[in-house]
């Protein structure tokens, strides 16, 4: 039961007085007279007497508070106005005003320092709206740009399919040319062929001519004398004729041979792999859109045995 002086109308002055509970009603005499008559304690709200009971300190110009009955009168100063050692031989002095003017100032300075943090909210609410306004600013910006640039896209991509169109057809162009190119280096090694047969006819028919001369000569060792220095001398001919012929043979076969490794080795690595002449759609024999491994191995043995002297891997 917690029962104090802030009760004061419960404590009337009377001739008895009333147990809070109505267990029991005593002579208002007993009241505060240091013995405990009320099973609340409701009889002793200035004594110590009543350990269930509760004494109320006023504390004037400070903050009032409720202690235990059993702190009264114990020679320990609790209340700041001293009231509960009224009945002992310590005197407490009242301290309240200069505690509660202490209290009052850190009361005033939390109030300030609200005061400023509610300023700053509200100084940052500001800010924050403003940045909102101008975030919301720049989106319509942003959206007002995107609906400016959607045009401009469908534009763009546009001129991307038709330049892929043009691509297109300019690669049509570079394989039919390359096809040309190949068949004409074919026909060119056809006719080097023939030519040799030719010549190697002709020869044949020479000799054949020559022997008939030796026969035909009155003056055998001197004809054989000519035909020897004719011979030596159409040999040196020959020898000469065929090193020039094969030279330049050799150096045009040997550029053409050059051109095509470079255009096949992408990488400039100086092989030809597999995945570089799957490059080239031209080699799509079958015409299924993709260049496979075995149409890959035969470019070097189609085109020329000294391409396919070199590394396909």
């Amino acid at each position: 039961f917690d029962y104090t002086f802030a009760d004061g109308g419960l404590y009337a002055t009377g001739v008895n007085f009333s147990c809070f509970t109505g267990s029991k009603i005593i002579p208002f005499s007993y009241v505060n007279d240091d013995y405990c008559d009320c099973p609340d304690g409701s009889d002793e709200p200035g004594t110590s007497a009543c350990p269930n009971a509760k004494f109320h300190c006023l504390n004037r110009g400070y903050k009032a508070v409720d202690i235990p009955s059993g702190r009264v009168n114990d020679q320990i100063c609790d209340c700041c106005d001293g009231s509960d050692e009224w009945d002992s031989a310590v005197e407490c002095p009242n301290i309240c005003e200069e505690m509660g003017s202490k209290w009052r100032e850190e009361i005033q300075r939390r109030a300030a320092v609200a005061q400023k943090g509610y300023a700053k909210r509200l100084e940052l609410a500001q800010e924050g709206a403003k940045i909102k306004a101008e975030k919301e600013k720049g989106i319509d910006a942003l959206r007002k740009e995107r609906d400016e640039l959607s045009p401009k896209k469908d534009e763009a991509e546009a001129k991307k399919k038709e330049a892929e169109e043009k691509e297109t057809e300019a690669k049509d162009r570079h394989r039919k040319a390359w096809e040309v190119h190949l068949k004409g280096y074919a026909k060119r090694l056809e006719l080097a062929q023939e030519g040799a047969k030719i010549k190697a006819e002709k020869e044949k028919g020479i000799d054949a001519l020559r022997k008939e001369r030796d026969e035909l000569s009155p003056k055998k060792e001197e004809a054989e004398a000519k035909k020897k220095e004719a011979e030596e001398k159409e040999t040196e001919a020959k020898d000469r004729h065929r090193k020039a012929w094969e030279e330049e043979r050799d150096r045009k076969k040997q550029i053409k041979i050059v051109a095509l490794f470079g255009m096949l080795d992408a990488n400039s690595d100086q092989k030809i792999t597999l995945d570089e002449v799957k490059a080239f759609k031209e080699f799509d024999s079958d015409n299924n859109g993709e260049v496979s491994d075995d149409e890959a191995k035969e470019i070097p043995h189609a085109y020329g045995s000294a391409l396919s002297t070199q590394p396909l891997m």
